[in-house]
């Protein structure tokens, strides 16, 4: 019953008209070409499903109105289709993975498989995998669980056809959602050039803003968590982890052995989840820094639809707890924007970080005595992948 009422509650936001209006298919030619008519023949083609159809009709009316609301939300609400986002099917999927913790005051832990609700959510997007091959390049060094490096997010948008749409939905409704909910640190987000000051659908353009910002996160999500072992649920870079945790160092060829492998994480933890501001030159955005941007993103886009029912937006307020906090705290500026990379990061590795410190501090009783130098690199690798700014509970001995 619960379920029931909350898509009951969200229905009115997407609804996008009626599903028997299907005005342009009888009228004349000179009549067709209007303004109303494209749009109403756009939109009883998205009613029908006909997404790529509705497209057409919409960017059309968006191009002889860009200032019509009803004309952007319609090109975006194409776009959406056109990635292959059901509203619907995501909300459910929303719920089914916030009502186990709706109730619950536990600090959240992302590392921790049965709890961490983007693993419940990131089958939604769909990605393939010949997309996932798309978003970055393979790191095989350990071949039995190869690891994807990502290329920038702005890349990603570029060659992955669902990216590009969802991209383009966030463009054109940016105009209509509320200016305190845009992130500096992102540039799709600067639009106050073209805002609307007369909006009417305010539910619709945010359910859209939250919808596009959190099935882009679910799609760079998944490139961090590729598996490649379906007998387990751990990520191939969690299972990099647990080999190295289970080498043996009984000689110091088996030390150096492992130093070398932890460098070896510890450079694939820079590349996966980098906390700097550019990527690139020509693609500015890295794609963890897109996940982040997009999951507070999509937060706040729910957030300013009065009535969203918690059993909604739980499990996204759990894996943007330590964010959101973040931002409400501070200023949207450069400094904030890695703090906030860092403190999702931090969550991420936790698992990783302490079944790490676990060795090290296994490395004495295993008779290896680590040289100062060997020590500072130890825990200079540990602080990067950790997170960690100060030492904590969870931090190696030799470490603190």
């Amino acid at each position: 019953m619960k379920n029931k009422i909350s898509l009951i509650i969200l229905t009115f936001a997407l609804s996008c008209g009626s599903k028997s209006n299907l005005i342009g298919l009888t009228v004349p030619q000179k009549q067709q070409l209007s303004f109303d008519n494209i749009l109403a023949r756009g939109q009883a083609l998205y009613d029908k499903g006909d997404m790529e159809q509705a497209l057409i009709y919409a960017s059309k009316a968006y191009q002889i109105d860009p200032t019509s609301e009803k004309a952007a939300l319609l090109l975006g609400y194409a776009n959406l289709g056109n990635a292959g986002i059901q509203p619907f099917d995501l909300i459910l999927k929303m719920i089914s993975s916030g009502e186990k913790d709706s109730n619950s005051e536990e600090e959240a832990n992302l590392a921790e498989d049965d709890s961490n609700p983007l693993n419940k959510l990131k089958d939604v997007i769909g990605i393939t995998e010949e997309e996932l091959s798309l978003l970055g390049t393979i790191d095989d060094t350990f071949p039995e669980y190869p690891v994807i490096i990502p290329i920038c997010a702005d890349e990603a948008r570029y060659l992955i056809e669902k990216l590009s749409y969802l991209n383009q939905a966030i463009l054109v409704i940016c105009p209509l959602v509320d200016p305190t909910i845009r992130l500096a640190a992102d540039n799709r987000h600067n639009c106050s050039d073209r805002q609307n000051p007369t909006l009417k659908n305010s539910a619709k353009a945010h359910l859209l803003w939250a919808m596009s910002h959190i099935a882009e996160a679910l799609a760079f999500y998944s490139v961090l968590t590729v598996s490649t072992d379906s007998s387990s649920s751990k990520t191939n870079l969690e299972m990099r982890f647990e080999a190295l945790k289970s080498s043996a160092i009984e000689s110091p060829a088996e030390l150096t052995n492992f130093l070398s492998q932890l460098d070896g994480l510890e450079q694939i933890i820079l590349k996966t989840m980098p906390l700097g501001t550019e990527c690139s030159p020509q693609y500015p955005q890295t794609q963890f820094a897109a996940l982040v941007n997009d999951l507070v993103s999509a937060s706040s886009g729910f957030n300013k639809m009065a009535g969203t029912p918690k059993s909604i937006t739980s499990a996204l307020e759990k894996a943007t707890a330590k964010i959101q906090i973040i931002k409400s705290s501070s200023n949207d500026t450069a400094a904030a924007f890695q703090e906030r990379n860092a403190a999702f990061k931090s969550d991420l590795t936790k698992k990783l970080s302490t079944s790490l410190s676990e060795k090290i501090n296994q490395l004495g009783s295993q008779g290896q005595t680590l040289s100062q130098e060997q020590s500072a690199q130890v825990c200079s690798s540990y602080q990067t992948i950790s997170g960690e700014t100060t030492p904590s509970e969870n931090t190696p001995s030799i470490c603190k």
